[in-house]
């Protein structure tokens, strides 16, 4: 069997700096699972003859992100931060956000 190769050698960084990477790119991946989930959910519910099972598993696959998140934050800023209500929050969203 071929042996895995790593895309990058993550050894060649701080320990810092690779968990603030782990984290960013959770965080990307949360957003970008949110998107998928909202245009899954709008699809759904145009067509009544799905029993709703891949919203389920999206739902289980972002509440497992929400908690990995947590657990490397340390809090829930970054989570209340998205789903904030408000205009104000919603501008201070797309600003943070614009640039992935």
């Amino acid at each position: 069997m071929a042996e895995l190769t790593n895309l990058i050698d993550l050894g060649r960084y701080p320990k810092n700096e690779v968990e603030l990477i782990a984290r960013e790119f959770l965080r990307i991946v949360y957003i970008e699972s949110l998107q998928d989930y909202a245009e899954e959910v709008q699809k759904r519910s145009k067509d009544e003859s799905d029993d709703g099972k891949m919203v389920k598993n999206m739902e289980t696959a972002l509440s497992h992100i929400e908690n990995v998140i947590v657990m490397l934050d340390g809090n829930e800023d970054f989570l209340k931060f998205i789903h904030a209500e408000g205009s104000d929050a919603d501008a201070e969203e797309e600003g943070e956000y614009d640039r992935f």
